[in-house]
């Protein structure tokens, strides 16, 4: 994947930046897949760019879309829409390249500050998902924690994004926090579902629920890319 990046000074010309990166983009386009990245669209690309980045699975994107707004159980928003909505507006500015602190107000959910996030990838398929997401919201309940998922989904599996907020000066709190995240951790993994990513705290947890076979397939390949150790120690037990 390749990215082009125009910065320049407040209160100062863009077009020439704006210019450089598009024009840097439709040079190497002929080398490329002809997709892009949906998260480094910009809000002036038109429906082709969408086209684009979801290749052959656009027009099963469509029929979801479709599905899911005659049923009444999920709404879709648009972009015009979302930029009126500040939860919504928090991200397209951040994918957009204006960042803010607003994003950091998720910390303030709950007194404290706490957050972790349980990151499952999740198999595409509805049954399963939705097996799966009731058994976090029982594993949620049963310690005291808000419920909150999102789903971030690709041709083959939905990145299922768990967060945990709580009260880090609360003892009872982190406690809960920590073994809701570890059960969270032992009964995915029981079911063969594995993270895409982990809070550093946890690496260790979900390395050893890996297959060995696979940590040492990891493992020849860090030391067949990186023989004289320069690279740092990849997380999860890949050193």
């Amino acid at each position: 994947m390749t990215g082009f990046a125009g910065a320049w000074a407040p209160d100062t010309p863009a077009d020439a930046h704006v210019q450089w990166v598009r024009a840097s983009w439709e040079a190497i386009r002929p080398f490329s897949t002809g997709g892009n990245y949906v998260n480094f669209q910009m809000p002036d690309d038109d429906s082709s760019r969408t086209a684009s980045a979801y290749g052959r699975n656009y027009r099963r994107l469509q029929r979801v879309k479709a599905h899911f707004g005659a049923s009444k159980k999920a709404q879709f928003i648009s972009h015009q829409e979302a930029e009126k909505m500040p939860p919504l507006k928090i991200a397209i500015d951040a994918m957009s390249g204006r960042p803010g602190q607003g994003e950091l107000g998720l910390l303030n959910w709950r007194p404290g500050g706490g957050n972790s996030w349980f990151l499952p990838g999740t198999p595409m398929q509805g049954q399963k998902a939705g097996e799966l997401d009731r058994l976090a919201r029982g594993i949620y309940d049963e310690h005291g924690m808000d419920f909150m998922v999102m789903h971030v989904a690709s041709a083959r599996f939905a990145r299922g994004l768990h967060v945990l907020v709580w009260n880090r000066a609360d003892a009872d709190e982190n406690r809960r926090a920590d073994a809701c995240y570890r059960k969270l951790a032992a009964e995915f993994a029981r079911r063969g579902v594995s993270v895409g990513r982990a809070p550093i705290d946890y690496q260790d947890l979900h390395a050893g629920m890996l297959m060995p076979e696979f940590r040492n397939a990891c493992g020849a390949i860090k030391k067949a890319l990186d023989p004289n150790g320069i690279i740092a120690p990849g997380k999860y037990g890949i050193g």
